[in-house]
């Protein structure tokens, strides 16, 4: 069952932009199968190289087209299932949200599980006898338009599971959600640029003085032959098949560059972007900039990237982390090291007055959303309302998503490249 947090804090619409760009990547498929079929032609026509060359060459270009074909069909698939997911969850999620709101109006406590209660002081009379039976009718309501919404949010989920697992078994889905599925928009310009270069590698071949034929009998040239300084053998190139699978997200990493120094910040006219070993991030708010969801100033002994920071303007710097969970982690890390205070406590030394914030209307804030008074200790709670607490203040820091750049994206500034490359 998809918990109450999770329907409240999820974004619908990162999965139907997900589904548009699998629909997109369907329609480069459909390139990519184009070319190879002139690929096959080029092999199979081929009137001065044949013998088991050529026919090693056929077969294997033949089970990539077969592939490629498969492929693009599961992410067409893919890509109207998780467009599909996305409406249903949206459709849940504000049915999800009406019904706390209405919760709310009524003067029910909502819990961090999603479960209502109905307050203590309902109970004592006059209350009990004028607004008590109005808060039990409400609350029947409530709990069972709460449920409805994570049944349906669950039954979403479970349908867009069966479609998408035959594609996350291919490995083009992975770590779904996350800021590298931006990186999966530009994989099917990729697979069409590398398999054009597989085409042009076989007409290289078919126009060398390759392998011919003699009697039936396959005979291999002295010398391999040589178009613009690449040797071409008369087997099918395996660098180009290598990039073609690269691309394709089989047998290889795939092309990554190796940054200097990653979470390093440059700022180019006023924009600053962020360095990563997968990425880099520009714009947004300081805390995605800087997958540090709480803006934690001292990182270092939580996971921080050592000596990196995040420029806030009149707030200062922030310390950068490798990836958002473990700034998550860091979060509840810094909690627990205050020891048994409350959140009015807490929120007075995580966000300060003297760091232009008002940490009674944040303890307030952050409280209201676990779901408990600001005087609770925070060594009291549980998990999950840890979780909830750590969330809430990801919330209140203002963590807002920009613009994510591929580490060879030629449209980056030179500083940023120059930044990438160590110079």
């Amino acid at each position: 069952m998809v918990a109450y947090e999770q329907l409240m804090q999820c974004r619908p619409d990162g999965f139907s932009h997900a589904g548009e760009t699998y629909q997109k990547m369907a329609t480069g498929f459909g390139q990519v199968m184009s070319t190879l079929q002139k690929v096959n032609q080029v092999v199979s026509a081929a009137e001065h190289w044949q013998g088991t060359a050529q026919k090693l060459a056929v077969e294997r270009s033949g089970k990539l087209a077969s592939g490629v074909q498969s492929t693009g069909q599961e992410t067409a698939a893919a890509g109207k299932a998780l467009i599909t997911f996305g409406r249903a969850l949206h459709a849940a999620q504000a049915q999800l949200r009406a019904a706390v709101a209405e919760a709310r109006a009524a003067q029910l406590i909502v819990l961090p599980s999603g479960d209502t209660m109905i307050p203590g002081w309902a109970y004592t009379y006059p209350a009990n006898i004028s607004v008590l039976p109005a808060m039990q009718a409400v609350k029947l309501v409530v709990d069972a338009q709460i449920k409805l919404a994570l049944m349906e949010a669950t039954a979403a989920d479970m349908a867009c599971a069966g479609v998408i697992g035959k594609l996350a078994a291919g490995k083009l889905i992975q770590e779904f959600g996350s800021s590298k599925t931006a990186r999966v928009a530009a994989s099917g310009a990729a697979v069409v640029s590398a398999v054009e270069g597989l085409a042009k590698t076989l007409e290289q071949i078919n126009g060398a003085d390759g392998a011919g034929s003699t009697g039936g009998q396959s005979v291999a040239p002295a010398q391999p032959a040589t178009r613009t300084g690449q040797p071409v053998s008369g087997l099918i190139g395996s660098s180009a098949l290598a990039t073609v699978l690269g691309a394709l997200g089989v047998g290889g990493s795939g092309t990554q560059l190796a940054v200097a120094n990653p979470g390093r910040e440059v700022t180019v006219n006023g924009r600053h972007y962020v360095i990563y070993g997968d990425e880099v991030r520009e714009g947004g708010s300081v805390s995605w900039r800087g997958r540090n969801p709480g803006n934690i100033r001292h990182g270092d002994h939580f996971g921080a990237l050592p000596g990196m920071t995040v420029h806030a303007g009149v707030n200062g710097q922030f310390a950068v982390f490798p990836d958002e969970q473990t700034g998550m982690t860091a979060i509840r890390q810094v909690l627990h090291n205050y020891g048994h205070v409350t959140i009015d406590q807490a929120m007075n030394r995580y966000a300060p007055a003297a760091d232009h914030n008002n940490p009674t209307v944040y303890a307030a804030s952050v409280a209201r959303q676990i779901g408990v008074p600001p005087g609770s200790y925070v060594d009291s709670l549980d998990s999950q309302q840890m979780d909830s607490f750590a969330q809430a203040i990801r919330r209140v820091e203002g963590w807002r998503e920009g613009h994510v750049y591929q580490l060879d994206d030629p449209t980056l500034p030179v500083e940023v490249r120059q930044a990438i490359a160590g110079q």
